[in-house]
């Protein structure tokens, strides 16, 4: 004997459906077909259902915002328990994290506060479980103070930055301004006391010569009016002045001795 088709569930569009459970007579729902032996009775059992939607209720940092995170059918007289840490929202900002709040049952007869992250209802008609979240505010001042005192350290350092360049630029001008010539810098003393300036580009040696030594840059730039002239693989600097002098003082020594 075939048994009448019968759909699973009877949907009436207002959150309530009737959902089949099997036959009077002991078959269950997916059964078509049966053996008669004897007279029988088969009744289509139902049973009713109600919808309870879960929403999580985010609050806060421009606005009030809901999304739909669970739709379940209980049977009328169930019960239905959750845990609200198990429906946390998705993609919730690491730096600013979400923390549970409450949650709210709303009915066709009213609403009530559940103040506990395990919610538990017995269902009675369509429901509605809201799960409210906010912002820890805690975390978003301690971020906005962070953000401002890097910001002030940003600042400090390059302002450090600026006083210590103009600090280090003036004092090496002082120390290039120094050498008896504007712009230039002894790097020697000669054996006859005459001091050996650089060129005005020239940078400063690692180690400055200390006056008194010897002439040791073989590109050493002396002043104009000066000459270098090599003795015993020794440079010593030589007045053009003196030079002309000694050459006479020669010449009229030959001369004496001619006469």
């Amino acid at each position: 004997m075939s048994l009448p088709s019968i759909p699973q569930f009877i949907n009436y569009n207002n959150g309530s459906r009737l959902s089949f459970q099997g036959w009077s007579c002991g078959y269950p729902p997916s059964t078509t077909t049966i053996t008669v032996n004897s007279p029988i009775t088969c009744t289509a059992q139902w049973v009713m259902q109600y919808q309870v939607i879960v929403e999580d209720v985010i609050t806060g940092l421009g606005g009030l915002r809901n999304n739909t995170v669970g739709t379940y059918w209980v049977d009328e007289g169930g019960n239905l328990s959750i845990n609200a840490l198990d429906y946390r929202p998705n993609g919730s900002n690491p730096i600013i994290p979400l923390t549970y709040s409450h949650a709210v049952i709303r009915t066709s007869t009213g609403s009530s506060t559940v103040s506990t992250g395990l919610v538990s209802l017995t269902v009675s008609g369509p429901a509605t479980i809201e799960l409210v979240w906010v912002y820890n505010m805690v975390n978003v001042i301690g971020l906005g103070a962070g953000v401002a005192l890097l910001g002030l350290g940003v600042v400090y350092r390059d302002r450090v930055r600026y006083f210590t360049t103009i600090i280090i630029r003036r004092t090496t001008t002082i120390i290039r301004g120094g050498g008896g010539e504007s712009g230039t810098v002894v790097r020697g003393v000669a054996e006859d006391g005459t001091r050996v300036y650089a060129q005005p580009s020239e940078e400063l040696p690692v180690k400055p010569l200390d006056e008194g030594t010897r002439v040791r840059q073989a590109e050493t730039v002396v002043r104009q009016g000066e000459e270098t002239t090599k003795q015993n693989n020794e440079s010593t600097v030589v007045k053009p002045k003196e030079e002309e002098q000694n050459k006479e003082q020669e010449e009229n020594k030959g001369q004496e001795d001619k006469a």
